[in-house]
């Protein structure tokens, strides 16, 4: 990884806001609608007992109402929570571990984090998410792209 993921010297709010971030969405991706379908050795196999695959099908259901929600009337955009469905279980399972990760590393430490400048008023867990919010801008000059991307997502 490279900048602006990874940036050496800035407090770790931000590196695992956005490189813990990253780490547990590809990870997570492992246990979505469809790497969790495959073994440890790679092979398609119906692993998970009952209940686990029962538990999965009620949260993402969850996942495809919620995100299937979306609209962006600007862009005459209504989301198809079912096609994103994977990646919505990655970012939220990459968000989730990464924040874990921190907390857990603060509760370890007695290392202060220094505040960037004009962020003072922040506190560290949200400099966390403003980090994370930070990987998925998008440049305004490249709104287009965003937009074309959002509408392979729309329902039909």
């Amino acid at each position: 990884m490279q900048f602006p993921f990874l940036t050496l010297g800035v407090p770790n709010y931000i590196t695992y806001g956005m490189v813990g971030a990253v780490i547990g969405h590809e990870v997570s991706h492992a246990f979505d609608d469809q790497g969790g379908r495959y073994d440890e050795l790679g092979n398609l196999n119906d692993w998970w007992d009952t209940e686990t695959a029962e538990k999965f099908t009620e949260k993402t259901r969850c996942f495809v109402r919620q995100y299937g929600s979306v609209k962006v009337a600007e862009a005459g955009i209504h989301l198809n929570g079912q096609l994103s469905l994977g990646e919505n279980i990655a970012d939220n399972g990459g968000v989730k571990t990464a924040f874990n990760a921190y907390k857990a590393w603060r509760a370890n430490t007695s290392e202060e984090e220094p505040a960037l400048p004009g962020f003072q008023n922040f506190t560290s867990e949200q400099m966390f998410f403003l980090a994370y919010a930070n990987i998925n801008v998008v440049p305004k000059s490249s709104a287009g792209g965003c937009l074309l991307c959002a509408k392979q997502q729309r329902n039909e």
